[in-house]
């Protein structure tokens, strides 16, 4: 399959459209193209989304002002939600090259992700035409972008800015890097304060009622910490940070359409400055300078209701256990004074297993997790491991009959045996348990006989008999081990774990 795909400037990655990533709304104008990109240190891609005119192999159709849209702290309700898309489209539609990005992770995650996505845009042939780029920004979005855009700047030509609903209020993660015990920030002036060296013009639209940007704050902060930009700003009557009506959280279409037309005031201004036009010297829109807040106190009634915030997930990391201490290595390689914990100290141990969760033998002779619900009614799950106790099994037999294989063989043995026992025996009362609430639940149906649930699963009895094996072989190997030895004898499982 032959796959249209461009390098990124400056890195060792590429981005490229996939199959069937093209889709054309003909009653728009616009051409939706899905991108998946390379990151750094991770196998897996990321995807954006570039919104263009329908006719964009026309140079003269494509503007040279590209603009990136950064979505709120819900990331699935506002990625593509109908503020973001009318955005999209209509800007779209009227020649801009539009870039939008998902990342429903920490919110340090979501500042490389908005980043990646411009520099894919920025290096994509779409954008050839491009000059200049505006970021835009809604709700923690519009953090976001700021942020990025301090960021960039020194290396990507940029047009100014437009925050939507900025959460001035709200307080900003504190840095990566944060020193121990310093402050934590208060609110999110941060951010602005470092576009002050850049000089680039900023428009705020926020509601009469937002909460977390009233207009008073949001004048004088303007004016402390961005006191060489041109910033503009627009206060829309009687709404909410949400632009809706307090108490509801319906998006009015007036209210789009009004959002649609200050928004492309804006950037008609930054584009004529760019063709050498009268630029923001023209603009309409009012200076933040000129803002007289409203004065009129919050509606007795809670923010417009939202869906709870997208979960802050962190990036998956490997789980994998703490080296032990070098001196204990040491110890062991010299013989029978490296002892292994002893059989309460290893029952302690935690397996490392997720809750409701069963290692099973995985395509590459690796073990994975599946859900220990969908492993009681699987016949194939359940088969897979058998053969990971049959794996152990062979395992054990092979160092019973050599002996242990060196002089640190028994005590190290013991303790691998020990901790591959205690993960086994998890996975057996987990699936046994799942057995049980399965049988519960579909006992509980009319028409289902109980005593039927009540037979024990053939395959489930064979995996206990494997592991009874298992447990035999170990106490063999104990038997035969010197009692000096220090190694440790392994567990029993009573009959009430095995059930």
């Amino acid at each position: 399959m032959v796959r249209f795909h461009w390098p990124v400037e400056g890195t060792q990655h590429c981005a490229w459209v996939p199959s069937g990533g093209v889709k054309l709304e003909e009653d728009k104008g616009v051409r939706h193209i899905t991108v998946d990109m390379e990151l750094a240190g991770q196998n897996e891609t990321v995807m954006s989304l570039l919104t263009v005119p329908a006719d964009y192999l026309d140079a003269r159709r494509v503007s040279p002002l590209g603009i990136v849209l950064g979505h709120g702290s819900d990331a699935e309700e506002s990625w593509r939600a109908p503020l973001l898309e009318r955005l999209a489209c209509h800007f779209a539609a009227a020649g801009h090259i539009v870039v939008r990005y998902f990342c429903p992770l920490k919110e340090q995650r979501r500042h490389r992700i908005f980043e990646k996505s411009f520099d894919v845009a920025a290096a994509s042939p779409y954008a050839a035409a491009v000059k200049r780029w505006v970021f835009v920004g809604y709700d923690n979005g519009a953090r976001i972008a700021a942020g990025v855009g301090a960021k960039v700047a020194a290396r990507a030509p940029l047009a100014g800015f437009a925050f939507l609903s900025y959460p001035l209020l709200d307080p900003a993660p504190p840095p990566p890097k944060q020193k121990a015990g310093a402050a934590l920030p208060a609110d999110s002036i941060g951010p602005l304060a470092k576009l002050n060296e850049l000089k680039l013009p900023a428009f705020f639209l926020c509601g009469e009622f937002d909460r977390l940007c009233p207009g008073a704050r949001l004048k004088g902060a303007l004016g402390e910490v961005l006191p060489g930009c041109d910033c503009r700003v627009i206060v829309l009557e009687e709404l909410s940070g949400r632009f809706c009506i307090p108490g509801t959280k319906n998006l009015e279409d007036e209210t789009l359409t009004t959002i649609l037309q200050h928004v492309q005031t804006f950037f008609s201004a930054l584009k004529s400055e760019g063709e050498g036009g009268g630029g923001l010297a023209a603009c309409p829109l009012p200076k933040a300078a000129e803002l007289e807040p409203s004065t009129r106190p919050l509606p007795d009634v809670p923010e417009s209701p939202k869906r709870a915030p997208s979960p802050e997930l962190e990036e998956p990391e490997p789980d994998s256990p703490p080296p032990p201490p070098r001196g204990a290595r040491g110890t062991a390689r010299r013989g029978p004074t490296g002892a292994a914990p002893p059989p309460a100290a290893a029952a302690a141990v935690r397996p490392g297993l997720p809750g409701g969760m069963i290692p099973v033998m995985g395509p590459n002779g690796q073990p994975m997790l599946v859900p220990a619900a969908a492993l009681a009614g699987n016949p194939a799950a359940q088969q897979q491991l058998m053969m990971m106790q049959q794996t152990m099994l062979a395992q054990l037999q092979k160092q019973q009959a050599a002996g242990g294989g060196g002089a640190a063989g028994p005590a190290a043995a013991a303790a691998a045996q020990q901790q591959m026992q205690l993960q086994m025996a998890l996975a057996m009362q987990q699936m046994a348990a799942a057995q049980r609430a399965a049988g519960a639940a579909v006992g509980a149906a009319p028409g289902v006989n109980p005593t039927a649930l009540a037979a024990p699963n053939p395959a489930i009895a064979a995996m206990f008999q494997q592991q009874q094996q298992v447990q035999a072989h170990m106490a063999a190997a104990a038997q035969q081990q010197p009692q000096g030895d220090g190694g440790a004898a392994p567990m029993a499982l009573d009959a009430q774990q095995q059930e």
